[in-house]
């Protein structure tokens, strides 16, 4: 039985001058992974691309793979990408498990992840 209480998936772009937001709300997985990567991709254009995963409760290994598809794609077109993955949280476990954080900026806050794109500019 699915949890009714549970927000659909959702991916909204934001644009915001050289900033890119993309932002994830639900559960995410294999199902919306396509809609990711078009998302990412079209949002690819400007100097950052910040994947806020602020109101996302879940991801799993396919979406993982995605961000860091993105990240490959984004350093090649000189593009920074960051994460925000507010602490503590499922989906902020799950990365500091294996450790995505090596690879992949992560900030507390969309705020933080827009302050620090401000200051490598």
């Amino acid at each position: 039985m699915e949890d009714q209480s549970a927000p659909p998936p959702s991916i909204e772009v934001v644009v915001e001058e050289a900033l890119r937001i993309v932002a994830l709300r639900g559960e995410h997985d294999l199902g919306t992974t396509p809609q990711i990567e078009e998302a990412l991709a079209s949002a690819r254009s400007g100097e950052t691309l910040l994947i806020d995963l602020s109101e996302c409760t879940f991801i799993d290994s396919t979406v993982i793979a995605t961000f860091l598809s993105a990240g490959r794609a984004t350093e090649a077109g000189g593009t920074r990408l960051a994460l925000v993955i507010p602490a503590p949280s499922h989906v902020r476990r799950t990365v500091e498990l294996i450790r995505l954080g090596d690879l992949i900026p992560i900030h507390d806050s969309r705020a933080d992840g827009i302050a620090d794109t401000r200051v490598a500019e």
